[in-house]
């Protein structure tokens, strides 16, 4: 009975994953030609905090954004930075970028949801789009994305990859990679479940439908928070996963800063279905079910485990084709092993304890 269970539990996790792979290449969907007659104002906004080895970097990036510049302002809060970063946005002498100290707290609001609450109520744009300070964008970011909008789209979601430098990096984005496919099956199949707050291009009137972060109880992941809110005002919401709509996030150094970030991930399930974490609890007991497996039925775990590999490169390479992406086969071929090792850990962490300590701050 158990090793029955066994096989089951592993076919199972297979079986998900190449309806994944058919999913993505048959349900793809992609956008092309934006559905307005003059360009929209944009208003990105980008919470920082302890950010000055990003900053100079950053504002460069952004200053190559292709965007016209009358159609584009963007607003920089500094949340209680410990570090010299609010004195490097103060040097900031470009009339679309506006810098705040936020030093209050709306509604009890902590952290980036905080900032970005008050930066929106502060912008002016017709559509906001969220990133992170550490975040390096396409010159045609705002395009792609805008590209995905017709009048009924509250939100679209971008793609959003890791630097890959060493061997930890190169498993990050792979971690990233299946993640980021994974939300845009979802999204294409009219089930949007989770975002990712750092690539993210929401219209103004559906954020401000949705009552805006400053009408919403404090959420470690705000941005599943108001995409739940924007759903439920029947706005629709959107992936656009092409080249201009790629975007890079620095790679955490050490597996313990990965685990940490990965348990505030996982704050997100309160506020997704319970049938969502079925699928991530499955993928945590494929190793050790499978060394189980080893002891009692070599040949069959053998086979499954060999499959899953191939599926792994398989996934990798699908995603990647699509999106002209060069991956490490290396790390997806290993990359269970490397999700035990990571999302176990902060699954305990998070069954334990709800405190989370982010940027030396805890919320």
């Amino acid at each position: 009975m158990i090793e029955i269970f066994a096989i089951v539990a592993i076919s199972l996790i297979i079986i998900i994953y190449l309806t994944l792979i058919l999913l993505w290449n048959f349900n793809f969907k992609t956008y092309s030609k934006t559905g307005f007659s003059e360009l929209p104002k944009v208003s990105i906004l980008i919470a920082c905090r302890n950010e000055a080895s990003n900053v100079s970097e950053l504002i460069t990036n952004l200053l190559k954004l292709a965007y016209p510049k009358d159609k584009l302002e963007i607003l920089i809060g500094n949340d209680a930075s410990e570090d010299s970063t609010l004195e490097l946005l103060e040097t900031i002498n470009e009339a679309h970028i506006h810098i705040f100290d936020i030093s209050t707290n709306i509604n009890e609001l902590k952290g980036k949801m905080n900032v970005l609450a008050q930066l929106a109520q502060k912008s002016s744009g017709d559509f906001l789009l969220m990133t992170d300070a550490d975040m390096q964008h396409s010159p045609h970011w705002i395009h792609s994305l805008l590209e995905a909008c017709d009048e009924n789209t509250g939100i679209v979601a971008g793609f959003t990859l890791t630097d890959s430098n060493n061997l930890t990096s190169n498993f990050q984005q792979i971690d990233y990679l299946f993640g980021q496919a994974i939300m845009k099956v979802l999204i294409d199949l009219g089930k949007p479940i989770y975002i990712s707050g750092n690539n993210l291009l929401i219209r103004k009137k559906a954020y401000d439908a949705a009552g805006g972060y400053e009408n919403m109880p404090f959420h470690l992941t705000e941005d599943v928070l108001i995409l739940n809110a924007i759903v439920k005002k029947g706005y629709n919401i959107k992936a656009q996963f092409k080249a201009a709509s790629i975007s890079t996030t620095n790679a955490l150094n050490s597996l313990l800063s990965i685990i940490h970030q990965r348990k505030r991930w996982m704050h997100a399930f309160d506020l997704m279905p319970y049938w969502v974490i079925i699928f991530p609890l499955l993928r945590l007991v494929f190793i050790p079910v499978s060394i189980f497996l080893l002891f009692i039925n070599p040949e069959m775990a053998i086979l499954l485990l060999v499959i899953k590999v191939f599926i792994n490169l398989g996934f990798t390479f699908v995603i990647s084709h699509r999106l002209a992406l060069k991956p490490n086969y290396f790390t997806a071929a290993f990359y269970d092993f490397y999700e035990l090792i990571i999302y176990l850990p902060a699954l305990v962490l998070r069954w334990l304890s709800n405190i989370i300590i982010w940027k030396n701050r805890k919320l």
